[in-house]
């Protein structure tokens, strides 16, 4: 995720409102451009029994699909073949981040999902809200990420949709998504019991821990006890990324401790 594009704050920024500092760990991971507009790329692999080669290739730029300031930073398959979501920095209120969604039937050729301002924004100052994650599960599809504007400090965030296109807002429940600091969903998979959300909660441990939310549905959420052993620690904590893989489900973060 970008500090900032063209003047437009981050969701990440709010993160250190109080002057904390978040350290990202990238395990196997290639950082693509840090243009405003945001874009797609697409993977075709060519296998042998010893040599795996990827070839890459960038989907042309559409302005008017991927231009202005804004990031796509998870996709899932499910809707009409692939579903992106991000943020971009558009509002009925100017300078204010919303989330954002995208659309493509083939990875190559995408299209933007109209702005709803009451589903991907809302009023207030600063409203920075931002889709970080999501995956195929609950009605159809589900999005994870945060609402700067919701709770005390601001608040995780969840999204479910039928077919990728038409979304609605899991409704702000505080002693779920909120707390006395920010709270931040950032990855989501299916698995558990039906869905697994991971990110942060800066209210928990010595300064901000990993957290965990779990849905059977995608609408109706609840989040785990924080066992300090497993998810706190010295200084600060998160996660970014969950599967299901493994034993079960596998997480991956940072511990900056």
């Amino acid at each position: 995720r970008p500090a900032e594009a063209e003047g437009v704050a981050s969701p990440t920024r709010l993160t250190r409102w109080k002057g904390r500092w978040l350290l990202f760990a990238v395990v196997a991971a290639v950082v693509l451009g840090a243009a405003a507009a945001a874009y797609s790329v697409l993977l075709r692999g060519e296998t042998s029994p010893a040599v795996v080669d990827l070839v890459w290739s960038r989907v042309p730029l559409d302005e008017a699909v991927f231009g202005g300031p804004g990031w796509m930073t998870g996709v899932a398959a499910g809707g009409p073949g692939l579903v992106a979501v991000g943020y971009a920095g558009e509002s009925a209120e100017a300078g204010q981040v919303v989330a954002a969604v995208w659309t493509s039937s083939d990875g190559i050729a995408w299209s933007r999902v109209p702005h709803n301002e009451a589903v991907f924004a809302g009023a207030g100052w600063p409203r920075v809200v931002g889709m970080y994650g999501a995956a195929a599960g609950g009605p159809g599809l589900v999005a994870v990420g945060s609402d700067a504007g919701a709770g005390d400090q601001g608040a995780a965030a969840a999204w479910a949709s039928t077919d990728g296109i038409t979304w609605s807002r899991v409704p702000h429940d505080e002693a779920v998504f909120g707390g006395a600091d920010h709270q931040e969903m950032s990855g989501v998979a299916a698995g558990g019991p039906g869905l697994v959300a991971v990110g942060l909660d800066l209210e928990a441990g010595d300064g901000g821990a990993a957290a965990v939310w779990t849905s059977p549905d995608g609408l109706t959420w609840s989040r785990a006890v924080h066992d300090e052993a497993v998810f706190g620690g010295a200084v600060f904590q998160a996660m970014a990324s969950v599967a299901a893989a493994g034993p079960g489900l596998v997480a991956v973060g940072l511990d900056a401790g």
